[in-house]
Formats: structure tokens, C-alpha cells, sequence
């Protein structure tokens, strides 16, 4: 097993101190390329990232958390507190259902949403494939990257950090085992 930058170590007890606040704060302690180089990133493009966070996909977030010793929960924390709010609306009023049964408390799950909108109607307005984009919210959203579905909370009036939890919750539901359910044969 290869062993981490020692500097690794520091960012958990300096982000419990509050030392670490935004997602920018972890590359004071460790360099830009040595995360790269631990995610198998080129330089280059691991800069280009780091300029925009809402290309990072949630595997390489939680990845650089693990990194750190920081649950996707802190991360997101972290990537809240700098996160540019996308400036986006729409007029359409299922969007505002949306928000209405988050207030509820019928929407745990970031897949949640398109019980209340389409997801066809969804993928329109933020130019992505239907299908495709369907897929990887209902089995693979660490696969997505964090702008798009930023965009998709921005639409439904959630605010970054609702956002985040909601796509949270959706990352540990696909991380659970799935149980097979047996049949009995008569």
C-alpha cells in the first residue's frame, strides 16, 4: 500500500480548529500536486479543477476527503463555503413544488426531486442528457460532476448547502450493499 503525504494528517484536526474553512484552505498544507498526483491527475488539469470546483465529480471530492481523513459530509462543508452560487432561474412552477416538499420533509435524497419534476424537463433546461443524466442520479452521482446538480438545487430554490446534503444522502444510499430479496418457492 502506497503511503500518503504525511501532510494529509494535519487537515482533519486544523478543520475541527476551524483552521481549514473553504476547500482552497487544504492546498496550504498539502501542494496542489501532490493531490493531483495522488488523484492521477495531470498538474494541468488538477489546476484547472481546483479554478472550478463544479468540475470536480463527487468520487474525486470524497476521494480527496478520504485523502484527509474528512467524511463527503465535511468536504461538502468545505466546497460550501466557497462554492460560487449559479445564478439560474426558471419559470417553471414545478420547480417551486420542489421546494414546497423539501420544506415538508418529503425530500431526503437527491433523486427525490424528480418526483415532483420531470427529469426530462430538468435535463432541458440545464442542457444534459435525459438518460444519461437519469442513470447516474439514480445508481452513479459520484460519477457527476458537482456543477450540474448545484444547478439542479439553484433551480428548485435549495440553497448550496441543502444541495450538498441532499447529494450526500444520495452518494450513502449507492454506497449501501443492495439487499436481494428472496423468493420462497410454494
Amino acid at each position: 500500500m502506497m503511503m500518503r503525504d504525511q501532510r494529509y494528517q494535519s487537515i482533519k484536526p486544523l478543520f475541527l480548529k476551524n483552521k481549514i474553512q473553504a476547500f482552497r484552505d487544504i492546498f496550504n498544507v498539502v501542494p496542489r500536486s501532490v493531490v493531483a498526483s495522488d488523484l492521477g491527475k495531470e498538474n494541468d488539469r488538477f489546476m484547472e479543477l481546483t479554478g472550478n470546483m463544479g468540475e470536480f465529480t463527487i468520487r474525486e471530492l470524497a476521494l480527496i476527503g478520504n485523502f484527509c481523513s474528512l467524511t463527503l459530509s465535511e468536504m461538502f462543508t468545505l466546497v460550501a463555503n466557497e462554492y460560487p452560487t449559479p445564478s439560474i432561474s426558471h419559470e417553471d412552477y414545478r420547480y417551486e413544488i420542489v421546494r414546497a416538499n423539501y420544506d415538508e420533509g418529503k425530500i431526503h435524497v437527491f433523486g427525490d426531486i424528480f418526483n415532483y419534476i420531470p427529469i426530462s424537463r430538468v435535463a432541458t433546461t440545464i442542457h444534459k442528457n435525459r438518460s444519461r443524466l437519469a442513470k447516474s442520479i439514480k445508481t452513479q452521482i459520484k460519477n457527476l460532476t458537482l456543477a450540474p446538480l448545484v444547478t439542479v438545487g439553484t433551480l428548485c430554490h435549495l440553497d448550496i448547502n441543502e444541495t450538498l446534503q441532499l447529494i450526500e444522502a444520495q452518494y450513502q444510499q449507492q454506497k449501501q450493499p443492495q439487499k436481494k430479496i428472496l423468493k420462497r418457492s410454494s
